[in-house]
Protein backbone atom coordinates (compact mmCIF):
# COMPACT_ATOMS: atom_id res chain seq x y z
CA UNK A 1 0.00 0.00 0.00
CA UNK A 2 1.86 3.25 -0.66
CA UNK A 3 2.42 5.98 1.88
CA UNK A 4 -0.54 8.11 2.09
CA UNK A 5 -0.14 11.91 1.29
CA UNK A 6 -0.45 14.87 3.90
CA UNK A 7 -1.38 18.02 3.53
CA UNK A 8 0.21 20.16 5.77
CA UNK A 9 0.89 24.01 6.47
CA UNK A 10 3.93 24.98 7.75
CA UNK A 11 4.89 28.16 9.79
CA UNK A 12 7.78 29.66 11.38
CA UNK A 13 6.14 32.16 14.00
CA UNK A 14 8.50 35.30 15.35
CA UNK A 15 6.72 36.85 18.59
CA UNK A 16 8.55 40.14 17.56
CA UNK A 17 9.03 42.63 20.94
CA UNK A 18 11.20 44.91 22.49
CA UNK A 19 13.29 43.53 25.64
CA UNK A 20 10.99 42.89 28.93
CA UNK A 21 7.73 42.34 27.25
CA UNK A 22 7.25 39.33 28.49
CA UNK A 23 8.22 36.71 25.54
CA UNK A 24 10.04 34.16 27.28
CA UNK A 25 7.20 33.82 29.95
CA UNK A 26 4.73 33.18 26.94
CA UNK A 27 6.80 30.76 25.31
CA UNK A 28 7.11 28.88 28.60
CA UNK A 29 3.27 28.40 29.02
CA UNK A 30 2.39 27.66 25.26
CA UNK A 31 5.02 25.10 25.83
CA UNK A 32 3.53 23.84 28.83
CA UNK A 33 -0.31 24.54 27.07
CA UNK A 34 0.69 22.74 24.08
CA UNK A 35 2.65 19.72 25.67
CA UNK A 36 0.50 19.36 28.60
CA UNK A 37 3.47 18.92 30.45
CA UNK A 38 4.31 21.80 33.66
CA UNK A 39 7.89 21.81 32.80
CA UNK A 40 9.42 24.83 35.10
CA UNK A 41 12.14 25.80 32.88
CA UNK A 42 11.50 24.31 29.14
CA UNK A 43 14.68 24.79 26.80
CA UNK A 44 15.06 25.05 23.25
CA UNK A 45 14.43 21.90 21.11
CA UNK A 46 11.87 19.55 19.50
CA UNK A 47 8.51 19.30 21.10
CA UNK A 48 5.79 17.23 20.52
CA UNK A 49 2.80 19.39 20.88
CA UNK A 50 -1.02 18.98 20.43
CA UNK A 51 -3.79 21.70 19.16
CA UNK A 52 -6.52 22.29 21.66
CA UNK A 53 -8.19 19.42 19.22
CA UNK A 54 -5.72 17.03 19.67
CA UNK A 55 -3.82 17.04 16.03
CA UNK A 56 -0.07 16.38 16.94
CA UNK A 57 2.35 18.68 15.78
CA UNK A 58 6.02 18.37 15.57
CA UNK A 59 7.71 21.66 16.32
CA UNK A 60 11.25 23.49 17.45
CA UNK A 61 10.54 26.33 20.36
CA UNK A 62 12.53 28.45 21.42
CA UNK A 63 12.22 29.96 24.27
CA UNK A 64 14.65 33.42 24.45
CA UNK A 65 14.75 35.55 21.65
CA UNK A 66 17.15 34.78 18.75
CA UNK A 67 19.99 37.27 19.36
CA UNK A 68 20.06 35.93 23.39
CA UNK A 69 20.93 32.42 22.78
CA UNK A 70 21.46 31.45 19.14
CA UNK A 71 23.17 34.25 17.48
CA UNK A 72 25.08 34.15 20.12
CA UNK A 73 26.08 30.27 20.22
CA UNK A 74 26.12 30.06 16.31
CA UNK A 75 27.24 33.95 15.07
CA UNK A 76 27.77 32.20 11.44
CA UNK A 77 24.29 32.17 10.01
CA UNK A 78 20.50 31.32 11.62
CA UNK A 79 21.20 28.19 8.97
CA UNK A 80 23.76 26.74 11.03
CA UNK A 81 22.30 27.63 14.24
CA UNK A 82 18.80 25.61 13.48
CA UNK A 83 20.85 22.96 12.00
CA UNK A 84 23.13 22.55 15.29
CA UNK A 85 20.01 22.29 17.38
CA UNK A 86 17.65 20.33 15.14
CA UNK A 87 19.00 18.67 12.26
CA UNK A 88 15.64 18.08 10.61
CA UNK A 89 14.28 21.68 11.48
CA UNK A 90 13.28 21.89 7.94
CA UNK A 91 10.80 18.90 8.55
CA UNK A 92 8.96 20.23 11.06
CA UNK A 93 5.50 21.77 10.62
CA UNK A 94 6.22 24.88 13.18
CA UNK A 95 8.72 26.44 14.71
CA UNK A 96 8.65 29.30 17.26
CA UNK A 97 11.38 32.17 17.72
CA UNK A 98 11.08 35.20 19.16
CA UNK A 99 12.82 38.21 18.44
CA UNK A 100 13.83 41.49 19.39
CA UNK A 101 12.50 44.57 17.12
CA UNK A 102 15.81 45.60 16.97
CA UNK A 103 18.48 44.85 15.43
CA UNK A 104 15.91 45.72 12.26
CA UNK A 105 18.06 43.19 9.95
CA UNK A 106 17.75 40.01 11.88
CA UNK A 107 13.93 40.10 10.72
CA UNK A 108 15.67 39.96 7.35
CA UNK A 109 17.62 36.94 7.95
CA UNK A 110 14.63 35.03 9.71
CA UNK A 111 11.75 35.88 7.47
CA UNK A 112 14.42 34.96 4.19
CA UNK A 113 15.71 31.43 6.58
CA UNK A 114 11.68 30.40 6.77
CA UNK A 115 10.84 30.82 2.89
CA UNK A 116 13.90 29.33 1.93
CA UNK A 117 12.92 26.39 3.80
CA UNK A 118 9.15 26.72 2.86
CA UNK A 119 7.60 27.75 5.79
CA UNK A 120 5.41 30.64 6.07
CA UNK A 121 6.64 33.01 7.72
CA UNK A 122 4.30 35.07 10.62
CA UNK A 123 5.26 37.88 12.61
CA UNK A 124 3.23 38.22 16.19
CA UNK A 125 4.41 41.76 17.53
CA UNK A 126 3.89 42.00 21.50
CA UNK A 127 2.41 45.13 22.47
CA UNK A 128 2.54 46.23 25.64
CA UNK A 129 1.28 50.07 25.08
CA UNK A 130 -0.42 52.04 22.26
CA UNK A 131 2.23 54.39 22.05
CA UNK A 132 4.80 51.49 20.70
CA UNK A 133 2.93 50.83 17.49
CA UNK A 134 4.78 53.09 15.42
CA UNK A 135 8.11 51.33 16.46
CA UNK A 136 6.75 48.13 14.28
CA UNK A 137 6.03 50.37 11.24
CA UNK A 138 9.58 48.78 9.51
CA UNK A 139 8.92 45.16 10.79
CA UNK A 140 5.06 45.07 9.46
CA UNK A 141 6.24 46.46 6.24
CA UNK A 142 9.13 43.60 5.38
CA UNK A 143 7.73 40.10 3.67
CA UNK A 144 5.72 38.68 6.08
CA UNK A 145 2.94 35.70 5.41
CA UNK A 146 0.87 36.53 8.12
CA UNK A 147 1.09 39.90 11.01
CA UNK A 148 -0.51 39.21 13.59
CA UNK A 149 -0.32 41.74 16.97
CA UNK A 150 -1.20 40.76 20.46
CA UNK A 151 -1.92 43.73 23.14
CA UNK A 152 -0.96 42.88 26.52
CA UNK A 153 -1.03 45.86 28.58
CA UNK A 154 1.32 45.66 31.62
CA UNK A 155 -0.30 45.95 34.80
CA UNK A 156 0.66 47.23 37.94
CA UNK A 157 2.02 44.00 40.49
CA UNK A 158 2.19 40.94 38.32
CA UNK A 159 1.72 40.60 34.85
CA UNK A 160 2.92 37.18 34.25
CA UNK A 161 -0.88 36.42 34.03
CA UNK A 162 -1.99 38.69 31.87
CA UNK A 163 1.03 37.46 29.72
CA UNK A 164 -0.34 33.50 30.19
CA UNK A 165 -3.36 34.53 29.27
CA UNK A 166 -2.43 35.92 25.45
CA UNK A 167 0.61 33.05 25.40
CA UNK A 168 -2.94 30.72 25.61
CA UNK A 169 -5.03 32.45 23.02
CA UNK A 170 -1.48 32.84 20.75
CA UNK A 171 -1.15 29.12 21.22
CA UNK A 172 -5.00 28.85 19.47
CA UNK A 173 -4.46 31.07 16.99
CA UNK A 174 -1.05 29.20 15.98
CA UNK A 175 -3.07 25.49 16.31
CA UNK A 176 -6.29 27.20 13.86
CA UNK A 177 -3.31 28.76 11.36
CA UNK A 178 -1.34 25.09 10.85
CA UNK A 179 -5.16 23.53 10.50
CA UNK A 180 -6.26 25.96 8.68
CA UNK A 181 -6.64 25.10 4.84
Amino acid sequence: MPPIAELSRRLFVVPVAQNDHGKSHMMRTIVNQATRIAYTNPSMGVYELRTPWGRLVKALLFIRSYQEKLKIDHPSSLQDGLQAVDPRWRTRELIIMPSHLIPDPDLDVIIAQAHAAGFDAICVAVILEEAERRQYEGCWSKPWDERWTLITPRTEGDWKPVASSMAHDLWVWIASALTRQ
